[in-house]
């Protein structure tokens, strides 16, 4: 069995082979999805380079594309109740932001309206552009793997990211040591 990504120990299952149905319509290199039982991960083999993982992330990907009246409402209730959380716990005006993965920017564009100072990271020219068209926001292109802070924030958030890294704990050490003020959050 292969080693988990994450803690490094041997994977304890096998859980499937298969091709990528969902964005390339079974065109895509075989690959097996693999459980390790000691951090309760499954990961998929062969890892793949961010230049490899680009074609699963066309410019049509879930994340870039608007969301229907109904949905869009939803989220941004949701996207509210988030930030009125978070304004809690980070007791600071004009507390900073930085959304890595920020996709169309929309979760960006409503904590500005909270009062937040904000930055992100997309690695979808396509999403970069959503948001400087509807937000304002310029967002930094890129993958997590290349971030590099400008600055540091008093909260980092990397929402459905961390199962998309090879390296995960590499980006986490990122944040942690360049990225957080002194009591920020991830």
């Amino acid at each position: 069995m292969p080693t988990c990504p994450l803690c490094q120990k041997q994977a304890d299952l096998l859980i499937a082979n298969g091709k990528d149905y969902f964005i390339l319509q079974g065109k895509s290199a075989d690959f097996e999805i693999n459980y390790c039982a000691g951090c309760q991960t499954a990961f998929s083999l062969p890892v793949l380079t961010d230049q490899e993982l680009e074609p699963y992330y066309p410019e049509n990907y879930e994340a870039y594309v608007g969301k229907k009246r109904f949905l869009g409402w939803l989220q941004t209730l949701k996207y509210k109740a988030d930030l009125k959380f978070i304004k809690k716990i980070i007791k600071k005006d004009q507390a900073s932001i930085f959304e890595i993965g920020a996709g169309r920017g929309e979760f960006l564009a409503a904590a500005v309206k909270f009062g937040f100072k904000v930055n992100g990271l997309e690695p979808s020219q396509a999403g970069r552009d959503f948001a400087q068209k509807n937000y304002k926001l310029r967002l930094q292109p890129g993958f997590a793997s290349d971030l590099v802070f400008e600055q540091k924030y008093d909260l980092v958030i990397a929402r459905h990211v961390f199962e998309h890294l090879n390296n995960p704990w590499q980006v986490l050490k990122k944040i942690i040591d360049n990225g957080l003020t002194p009591g920020g959050y991830l």
